[in-house]
């Protein structure tokens, strides 16, 4: 440790959900206090009633168009009222927890509010939004709301060039520091029989927009032969079941409808969800997601512009081939960088063309899981990790 002990919240929002990035923030707190730092959690919630922290209910219509945008400047307005001057640094974490006011504020900033920044026009073109108009007004009011608080953050650190792109582009934020997290799990030995053992194509995917895993469920059905299973819960599971139903009966939906609907007349009547060609797990108890990893032939993570990718490194420390796509942003940075996979066009096609070279040339499927492994081992690891948190704890504590 750098910096002398210090007096350390972490602000995050309290969404009731452990995910991918809620158990990074309890690593690093756990590790903060291993240093011998004080480390306080605050949290605010995210379902506090509107007219307790903005002090107006805003009008019915605008509730029913964006209630997102209100949930945003209610949680920000939450964050902007805390008093943490009793703190040495204030760490913030998810969106809008930059709203904190500190002298030493570290941003462990992984993404924006995206609906109201780089997925402003996705959003749009896909149909998500009802009033194109007024969804780029509100994008407008957010990202004039949250500039005081990004501009007062002395240090952002990043696990991604992508993050750091977006932070150029709509903070003008010219310098950060870099933050890797690792693997979930401890790093065990591989079985000598890995390879053998290894059965089906796995993707590990909440099902929300845009992290396309129909993309993925149309790719199952390209490739019969190799079993497929999808992990993950998610507002979309029931239209991504009732996707790969309908595919199941032979159907088909245009590519660019997969996953972007211009408009829901455009799309079929599917009918309900049932047993299709994938097999979806919604939740998985004690060891099963370890080894649904470790018995993967690959791991397609077919997300849209990721801002990290903890999916990805789960799968390159148990040595499983990643299939991604060229716009995945930092999924397509982590297997370039490593060649722990293959970086594939965002179509269902190029996807199952993937995952069948990996699945019939062994060869190639050890060469990939062997990259992504010794890039697990020795670069994208906790304790390479928490050292460059350590410099940006520095930097900001002075």
């Amino acid at each position: 440790m750098s910096t002398e002990a210090l007096r350390v919240t972490v602000a995050k929002p309290d969404a009731g959900v452990i995910g991918g990035f809620e158990r990074v923030v309890q690593r690093v707190v756990r590790w903060l206090r291993a240093q011998g730092h004080e480390v306080r959690v605050v949290s605010v919630r995210t379902d506090l009633p509107v007219e307790s922290t903005i002090g107006a209910l805003p009008s019915k219509q605008l509730q029913r168009a964006s209630p997102a945008f209100i949930a945003h400047l209610s949680q920000l307005t939450a964050f902007r009222r805390l008093d943490l001057s009793d703190a040495d640094v204030v760490i913030s974490t998810q969106p809008p927890s930059q709203g904190i006011r500190h002298d030493r504020h570290l941003a462990l900033f992984y993404h924006h509010d995206r609906a109201f920044y780089d997925l402003t026009e996705l959003m749009i073109r896909s149909g998500m939004v009802a009033d194109a108009e007024l969804h780029r007004e509100l994008s407008s009011l957010v990202r004039e709301a949250d500039r005081p608080a990004m501009d007062g953050v002395q240090q952002f650190v990043v696990p991604s060039m992508t993050v750091q792109e977006r932070l150029r582009r709509f903070n003008g934020v010219p310098r950060v520091l870099p933050f890797h997290a690792g693997p979930g799990q401890a790093l065990g030995p591989l079985s000598p029989d890995a390879d053998r053992d290894r059965t089906h194509a796995l993707c590990v995917s909440r099902h929300e927009f845009p992290k396309r895993t129909e993309l993925f469920v149309a790719s199952a059905h390209l490739v019969p032969e190799v079993p497929s299973v999808c992990v993950g819960a998610g507002a979309l599971l029931g239209r991504v079941q009732q996707l790969d139903n309908y595919l199941d009966r032979g159907a088909s939906i245009p590519p660019e409808q997969l996953w972007m609907r211009p408009t829901s007349a455009s799309m079929p009547r599917m009918g309900p969800a049932g047993t299709g060609r994938v097999r979806f797990v919604s939740h998985v108890l004690g060891n099963e997601l370890e080894r649904l990893y470790r018995e993967a032939r690959c791991v397609v993570a077919p997300a849209f512009d990721e801002d990290y990718g903890l999916t990805a490194i789960e799968a390159m420390a148990w040595g499983a081939p990643l299939v991604v796509c060229e716009d995945g942003g930092s999924l397509a940075e982590l297997v370039s960088q490593t060649g722990a996979g293959e970086v594939v066009a965002p179509d269902h096609r190029a996807i199952s063309d993937a995952v069948r070279r990996i699945a019939y040339d062994p060869e190639l499927a050890r060469h990939y899981g062997a990259a992504g492994r010794e890039a697990v081992e020795h670069r994208f690891t906790w304790s390479a990790a928490f050292e460059q948190l350590d410099d940006a704890l520095e930097a900001v504590a002075g």
